[in-house]
């Protein structure tokens, strides 16, 4: 992940994994970013291998930073769980629950 993962161009949003950097045991995700999304797109989000958590980091800063729910940083654990966000037009993706 590498702190910041960049969706590819769909119209719609869509459904992605995501995988830690260098498959390391666990890694941070502050950062969604903007480059192909539009605003009021949603995109889904799970883990693409469960020996790797990735952990989403609730404001962490900058343009595309993650709005969680509760405020609170979330770890995803299994490839059975998942994350939706909304990209909003203020520069933030933020978690639907």
């Amino acid at each position: 992940s590498s702190g910041v993962v960049t969706p590819p161009t769909r119209n719609g949003g869509g459904n992605y994994t995501v995988d830690t950097e260098s498959d390391a045991a666990s890694d941070d995700l502050n950062t969604i970013a903007q480059t192909n999304l539009q605003p009021g797109q949603f995109i889904f989000l799970r883990l693409e291998n469960s020996a790797r958590n990735v952990v989403f980091k609730h404001a962490a800063g900058g343009a595309g930073q993650l709005s969680m729910a509760g405020g609170v940083d979330f770890t995803m654990t299994t490839t059975t769980q998942s994350i939706m966000f909304m990209y909003m037009s203020n520069r933030k993706l933020m978690q639907l629950e």
